[in-house]
């Protein structure tokens, strides 16, 4: 009787297909993520007395509706569909999954019901022109996926996966894709025992009756839309007919909020493949978040499709009401212009003007042969630079110059509109944004330009501009600046630069210069095809710009990088001075005698007067400062991801989770806020850093197995890092530390004081983009970071680059001062019966935080364990800093503290430090 009892207790009880919780069985919703309890109710086939789930209309296994009664003529009757294998009633003539009219003679394709003992026959169908190969057929009963890494396979067949690029079943064979209105409910088919989930598209044994991923049952027909066919139509997953859910990829209706799989929200919202913030109470599946990456030319084509939508909008709005467009968000007035309105008798702006209305798109008299246009075959000698001192960034418009397709696909708006209405698309911090702007353009009191202009009447330069400036704010945001900055924000490419001399002020961290590796750098950028920009006396004094002057160099000033050559041993760099106003005129320049006629010949050098020379590598270290390198390649896929870095304190931080199904050159970049166009006190850059580990496929508690690459840790507005990826899972941490420290920490011991005391605020914890560029596709995911995550790999970077230090047996410090703005301290205690007693002192170090809030530290690392001592970070970037270490330890047989635990530091570890500084296993 008990165990009749239990029995009947257990039936009761359902267990939920999102969080595995056993439910009672009164309950329709789970208690623990209120996930909807899958029904079991069944209605039996009246024509083939199967069994279907009570959701179901038309019957699994014969097709016949739900509500008609046996027909006597059919005999039970069946056929079975050449295309998606469905078993039909033998009175359908077309197939009730996907629609297909047979046309020809098909032999054994028509089922008797077992029942009924009716042996198979022949049926002539009037319509049948195809037959599908059986290899396809069983691909399609299995969901169509590649056998590689699982992703759809619907039109794919006879090509490559998309995802993996691994090879496709049957090369050669690609069948014609289902109809998205009538996605077939894949069901046991003649070539297969197993069925494909019509909503999850997960590959099921033929004993489960109901999903093992989202718990649909069998026979539950698709939605439309809901294998998906097209990732990079309008975003991360999303389909026309629906939105697609990121944690299991199921295809939702459009008005749903949440996943009917899983749960999860719907993110569609979210702008550009942006991953939102998980709440902190999520489980980790509902806090994983997915997206593949999409090549970079279909982001921008999806892109500019959805905002032509809003132009057109506007346009028919201003053409209806017969009103030229004004844009109210960026107006033509003083705050347009500067952060402050100015007060002057002489102000260069007193008027805004459209083209026509402007003298110098007039010809100066009033008349011209040559009418506007946004474009004319742009070179980088149109660019007119204004008042405005914005060199930086029209030099890397000039930079782009020398690729006018690469220019023409900033501009949305790519033709003169009478309503004045264009739009731009920038990359600003990381993230792809659509600028609307209006012609508008500041003119001073004779009706002429006073910030940038193009020859030739285009539009181009001015628009991009004023682009520019709305992003940031107002014109006067744009003064000063690097050309890095405006090759990011112009192309959304990873771009690095590398520095050709000494710095003036160098940090403790400086790496010293190699020429032979510069030329190595500037061969390999070359033969890659990338972008390349030098800027010239960046860090001048003005007595010193005579001296640029005599030999033909502009300071501050960036010139196009077009080539490099070795000579008979002799390395030459080629360059091209946008503004073509200047040439060198040193070694190797046209009039150097060092040319013979034949070299003079093959290498062109005869372009003086357009800006264009050679000269030595030697003069070019000498007078350019630094090389900033933009990497455009063709066919590469692209995903960005946000999150918040990792305080101890505030909102979870996340790890990025990279899936590479191939070999695969990958490129990250972690973007921060930007300062330009902010008001002096809120202007403290954060130093970010990359950590890229090797791990499983575990995502819900990652773990660091080996180092694979890593950024400096920089205190810039973004740094990079990047590598060859084999086939396997990788963790990517981003960090910052800087903004850890209080506002108002002193100059003793309370100068690196506390990293998380007060800090509630959100605007505390800052935010950052993660770009990931990839040479074929990856899969990303986003889970929470767990406690040691960040220390894991940490250690990992500290032990596999920094130096090593060993005084006693079975004892090892490693510490790391080279390239990551600071410094990194771990003790390691291989002894299997000693506790490690370490005293660690930096209080020679200045213009940095500490992240145990104080410069002289005490632990005791227990056996077999290793621990990060002390971590020091750049506090300003703009001012120099130098850090310096100590150490002294000992071993003892005990830990000289009693039990082991937090009291065992000095000064102990609170709660919120406990993750980074705590002992870890070896």
């Amino acid at each position: 009787m008990e165990e009749m009892g239990a029995k009947f207790s257990l039936e009761q009880q359902w267990t939920c297909k999102q969080c595995t919780l056993i439910n009672p069985g009164r309950n329709s919703t789970c208690s623990a993520c209120g996930h909807r309890k899958q029904s079991t109710a069944t209605w039996t086939c009246r024509v083939c007395d199967s069994r279907n789930p009570q959701t179901l209309v038309l019957c699994n296994s014969c097709g016949s509706d739900k509500g008609v009664a046996r027909n006597a003529d059919s005999n039970g009757k069946q056929w079975t569909c050449p295309r998606c294998t469905l078993t039909n009633p033998w009175n359908r003539s077309v197939c009730s999954a996907c629609q297909f009219e047979p046309s020809i003679v098909v032999s054994n394709s028509v089922k008797a019901s077992e029942s009924e003992g009716t042996s198979s026959s022949q049926r002539i169908y009037p319509n049948l022109s195809l037959e599908l190969h059986p290899t396809i057929a069983q691909q399609s009963s299995e969901g169509l996926k590649c056998p590689n890494c699982q992703s759809l396979l619907y039109d794919n067949i006879g090509v490559h996966c998309t995802v993996c690029h691994s090879p496709c079943p049957e090369e050669g064979f690609k069948p014609r894709p289902f109809p998205k209105s009538s996605i077939p409910s894949v069901s046991k088919g003649p070539l297969t025992d197993n069925w494909g989930c019509s909503q999850c598209t997960f590959v099921n044994e033929s004993s489960n009756s109901v999903c093992a991923v989202c718990g649909s049952d069998r026979g539950v027909e698709a939605k439309p839309g809901t294998l998906r066919e097209d990732t990079d139509s309008t975003g991360p997953g999303a389909v026309d007919s629906g939105w697609s859910c990121t944690t299991c990829t199921l295809v939702n209706p459009i008005n749903t909020a949440v996943c009917s799989a899983c749960g999860a929200k719907n993110d569609l919202a979210v702008d550009d493949g942006e991953i939102e913030r998980a709440s902190p109470t999520a489980s980790p599946r509902k806090a994983m978040q997915r997206q593949q990456s999409i090549n970079s030319e279909s982001r921008r084509i999806r892109d500019e499709k959805q905002a032509k939508e809003q132009w057109i909008n506007i346009v028919q709005y201003c053409k209806s009401t017969k009103i030229e467009f004004v844009d109210d968000s960026f107006p033509p007035t003083d705050k347009s212009l500067y952060f402050e309105p100015r007060h002057s008798e002489h102000p260069r702006v007193t008027d805004w003007r459209r083209p026509e209305n402007i003298k110098a798109f007039r010809g100066g008299h009033g008349t011209t042969s040559i009418p506007l246009a946004v474009f004319r075959n742009p070179r980088p000698d149109d660019i007119m630079q204004g008042v405005l001192g914005d060199c930086w960034f029209l030099s890397a418009m000039a930079v782009l110059g020398e690729r006018p397709e690469l220019l023409e696909k900033i501009l949305i708006t790519r033709e003169i509109n009478k309503e004045g209405a264009y739009q731009v698309r920038l990359c600003k911090d990381g993230k792809w944004t659509i600028i609307l702007v209006d012609d508008l353009l500041p003119c001073d009191h004779h009706g002429q330009p006073v910030y940038s202009q193009a020859r030739r009447q285009q539009l181009w330069v001015p628009l991009i501009e004023k682009a520019m400036a709305k992003l940031h704010g107002c014109y006067q945001a744009l003064t000063a600046g690097r050309c890095i900055e405006g090759l990011q924000t112009l192309t959304g490419a990873p771009c690095e630069s590398f520095v050709l001399h000494e710095p003036q002020n160098p940090t403790s961290d400086a790496e010293a210069i190699d020429k032979d590796m510069i030329w190595a750098q500037l061969l390999s950028c070359r033969s890659a095809g990338f972008l390349m920009g030098a800027s010239c006396g960046g860090d001048t004094k003005p007595e010193e710009e005579d001296l640029f002057a005599a030999v033909g160099l502009q300071t501050h000033h960036a010139y196009s990088v077009l080539d490099v050559k070795d000579v008979h041993g002799v390395r030459l760099v080629r360059l091209r001075n946008p503004w073509g106003r200047f040439s060198w005129t040193g070694d190797w320049s046209d009039g150097s005698s060092l040319w013979n006629p034949e070299l003079r010949y093959d290498l062109m050098a005869l372009g003086s007067e357009e800006g264009v020379f050679w000269m030595s590598l030697e003069d070019f270290m000498k007078y350019f400062d630094s090389v900033d390198v933009c990497k455009i390649r063709k066919g590469w896929a692209e995903a960005r991801v946000n999150g918040c870095f990792p305080t101890f304190a505030g909102p979870p931080a996340k790890i990025a989770l990279v899936n590479v199904f191939n070999t695969t050159e990958v490129d990250f970049c972690l973007f921060q806020e930007g300062v330009r166009g902010k008001s002096e006190g809120n202007k403290a850059l954060l130093d970010l850093s990359i950590i890229v580990c090797r791990t499983s496929s575990d995502t819900t508690n990652p773990k660091p197995l080996s180092l694979v690459c890593h950024s400096k840790r920089q205190v810039k507005s973004n740094v990079s890092c990047s590598g060859i990826l084999e086939e396997g899972t990788y963790m990517i941490v981003c960090s910052a530390f800087n903004h850890w420290q209080l506002l108002e920490a002193s100059g003793n011991e309370a100068m690196g004081a506390s990293f998380v005391k007060g800090l509630v605020g959100e605007e505390l914890f800052p935010s950052y983009v993660l770009t990931i560029h990839s040479s074929r596709a990856v899969m990303v995911d986003q889970v929470p970071m767990t406690d040691y995550s960040l220390a894991d790999s940490l250690l990992h970077l500290a032990t596999t680059k920094g130096k090593r230090h060993e005084g006693i047996e079975g004892v090892t410090c490693y510490y790391m001062a080279q390239g990551i703005a600071g410094l990194i301290v771990v003790a390691e205690n291989r002894r299997p019966d000693h506790h490690l007693l370490v005293e660690c002192n930096c209080s020679e170090s200045f213009n940095v935080v500490s992240s145990r809030g104080v410069l002289m530290t005490t632990d005791c690392v227990p056996p077999l364990h290793k621990q990060i001592l002390i971590l020091l970070t750049q506090l300003e970037g703009t001012d120099g800093f130098a850090v310096s270490h100590k150490l002294s330890f000992r071993v003892i047989t005990g830990n000289g503290y009693g039990e082991y635990g937090a009291h065992n530091h000095n000064p102990q570890l609170t709660p919120e430090l406990y993750g980074l500084h705590s002992a870890r296993p070896l």
